[in-house]
């Protein structure tokens, strides 16, 4: 750890793109005051994980410095590694982490709860479907809403969470429910997550999903609330971190990867106003969202849904489905 300071203290700067919105800025801040003496200058970038992965892999082609650390979605940090862009980094924080919040895709920074959420003004709580099949009723035809699971254009959350039902049964029930939600239901397609629950919130739709089941995120939207189904597990994404191989300021960037998976930090995360849960293990959050989840989470994509993301957008488009 000396020797990493001491090089970084050389670096003295941070380049960092990522896709963690409400966190990051107070994320740096902490960074920044634990290492006062170093006086490291941070620059950042934020957006959406789908156009940050591709700005990366368009200036590593080209030659021209990208970042030093990456925030995003696990399964985007699975695609750049993938593709040889991911930098091996075995923090020493890891050994309280379990091994597939780290295995694959950089190291898990937060825990996401995701799923489907229902609007308040159009749906009471004892009429929402209670399973896979209750959610292709005709009666849900034009009244359900979806991220894009073939436009790709900000992220990649659909095609993944759809992945994730196959695992609940066979490839037949899981094409059927494919088939009976392009032909019957006929969903309304969003490529902004963020849009889709701000239509849901205003009535537009009685159902959209998936979506990040941030507690204190939907009591500030208002007028949403997220609901279970019983034939599927309650699932939950991680948001993780990671290091370029071409970083140019890597020791700093070791130092600021650690310090995000510390336990000060990951104590202060689940404070933050957007509600995102710790990932980091024995960390108390007052955000976890109630009794469902706190019996446990299926955490998806895994590496080979991540490696099978082309045969999935191919089963969609044949299905019907945008």
């Amino acid at each position: 750890m000396r020797k990493i300071l001491e090089d970084a203290s050389k670096e003295r700067q941070l380049v960092i793109y990522a896709a963690l919105p409400g966190v990051l800025g107070s994320l740096i801040s902490a960074f920044r005051g634990k290492y006062k003496e170093q006086n490291f200058h941070v620059t950042y970038l934020s957006g959406h994980p789908v156009p940050i992965a591709e700005k990366i892999r368009a200036e590593i082609k080209t030659g021209i410095p990208s970042a030093d650390v990456i925030i995003l979605p696990q399964y985007s940090l699975m695609q750049l590694e993938n593709d040889g862009l991911l930098q091996k980094y075995d923090s020493p924080e890891l050994s309280t982490y379990p091994s597939n919040y780290y295995e694959h895709g950089g190291a898990a920074l937060t825990l996401e709860p995701t799923g489907l959420m229902y609007s308040t003004v159009l749906v009471r709580e004892n009429e929402l479907p209670k399973t896979l099949d209750d959610l292709t009723d005709k009666r849900w035809k034009g009244m359900i809403a979806m991220q894009s699971l073939t436009r790709r254009v900000e992220g990649l959350l659909g095609i993944f969470f759809l992945a994730s039902l196959r695992r609940t049964g066979n490839e037949k029930q899981w094409t059927t429910f494919l088939k009976k939600l392009a032909s019957d239901i006929r969903p309304k397609t969003y490529d902004c997550l963020h849009h889709m629950k701000d239509a849901t919130k205003n009535g537009k739709h009685a159902i959209s999903f998936p979506g990040a089941l941030r507690a204190e995120s939907l009591k500030e939207v208002g007028g949403i609330e997220p609901f279970f189904l019983h034939d599927v597990p309650p699932t939950a994404i991680l948001r993780s971190i990671g290091i370029l191989k071409n970083s140019t300021h890597s020791n700093v960037a070791k130092l600021f990867v650690d310090f995000a998976l510390s336990k000060d930090w990951q104590s202060k995360l689940g404070e933050t106003k957007e509600g995102m849960v710790p990932a980091r293990l024995g960390i108390q959050s007052s955000y976890w969202i109630s009794s469902p989840l706190s019996k446990g989470v299926t955490i998806f994509p895994n590496m080979e849904e991540v490696q099978q993301v082309e045969e999935f957008v191919a089963a969609y488009r044949q299905a019907g489905l945008d």
